[in-house]
């Protein structure tokens, strides 16, 4: 059988762990407590100087587990869910959302539409809805089972969720979950193409991508593109208007269409994992886990790698990523830090 690497969440109220299973390998990354979610100084941790690329770092423990950070682009801040908190960032750390008990965030999206912050739980298989620092609704479903990464589709207007154990993306309008449609093995991350105007689901266990009408999402056939081992993070460049796909298990990303034209594969650094695009540099930045290689960030052009990030630590598995549009910074996620790329 082919090995695989899986994405499974571990909620433990005092290490979460992020689990990384390949084949018979298994690698566990094990994650500080969050038992003080934020430094101490009044206002949260101040940016501190880092290596060559990294030109801030800020203190947010369990950050190692904030798969899938959130920009919002009215507020201007950061959204880090790290299993146990949900962390808002404004270069460092300004605060938390005070959520449910035992609610365990595991990712984010922002629906510009409504101007709320969608949240996935991973303990109670729901999503959070929140307006800036407060959850005002919380959606409950019977078709919720193991919640994933979202998205926001603005073709229709929907949140579209990953469900991985139905292997489906799930759609909500507001509060009301409307239907789903089916996807590849165990679906991860989601980005829109506008060029395409397609949805597109990486799907870890069966190594391609699912392309699915964005205007009409629920119930029209999709495409299936072949892309590297496991994929995970995916991000559309909006210069070039192809999408780029993290292969956590072939150590490259795919370059792809929306229509399901395949544009080559670049080698990144070891076990890449997330992705954003930058607006500033438009360049792609993919984070690199480390399991295979140096932890890092590959600095993508068109088809060709322009920099690499190394990890301050070999200790540093980078994660997640994400693009603040309005301070023009990439906030990449490592273990009990967040770090700002250049």
């Amino acid at each position: 059988m082919k090995s695989r690497t899986r994405r499974l969440l571990r909620s433990d109220r005092t290490v979460p762990v992020l689990l990384l299973v390949t084949g018979a390998l298994l690698v566990a990354l094990p994650f500080l407590s969050s038992a003080s979610m934020l430094d101490s100084a009044p206002g949260g941790p101040s940016a501190s100087s880092s290596g060559p690329g990294l030109v801030a770092t800020c203190t947010v423990s369990g950050a190692g587990n904030a798969l899938y950070p959130a920009y919002d682009p009215v507020d201007h801040q950061v959204y880090v869910p790290t299993l146990s908190a949900l962390v808002i960032l404004n270069t460092c750390a300004v605060g938390k959302v005070a959520l449910p008990p035992g609610d365990a965030p595991a990712a984010a999206v922002f629906n510009p539409q409504d101007n709320e912050l969608y949240v996935t739980d991973a303990n109670s298989e729901q999503v959070d809805v929140i307006q800036g620092s407060n959850v005002v609704a919380t959606i409950a479903s019977p078709s919720f089972n193991i919640l994933g990464p979202l998205a926001f589709d603005p073709a229709a207007g929907l949140v579209a969720v990953s469900n991985g154990v139905s292997n489906t993306v799930v759609f909500i309008s507001g509060t009301t979950v409307i239907g789903s449609t089916p996807v590849g093995e165990d679906p991860g991350a989601i980005a829109y193409d506008p060029t395409a105007n397609r949805l597109l689901v990486t799907n870890a266990a069966s190594d391609n991508v699912t392309s699915i009408d964005a205007a009409h999402p629920i119930g029209t056939p999709h495409i299936d593109i072949p892309v590297g081992g496991s994929p995970q993070g995916i991000v559309f460049d909006v210069a070039n208007h192809l999408d780029y796909v993290a292969n956590s298990l072939s150590d490259n990303v795919s370059v792809i269409d929306g229509l399901g034209g395949e544009h080559g594969s670049i080698t990144v650094c070891g076990a890449p994992f997330g992705a954003t695009w930058s607006q500033a540099t438009l360049h792609v930045y993919v984070t690199c886990l480390g399991v295979s290689g140096p932890p890092g960030v590959s600095v993508i052009s068109s088809l060709s790698v322009v920099k690499t990030i190394a990890a301050p630590s070999p200790s540093d598995h980078f994660v997640g990523a994400v693009y603040d549009e309005f301070n023009d910074r990439v906030y990449v996620t490592a273990v009990d830090k967040v770090y700002l790329a250049s």
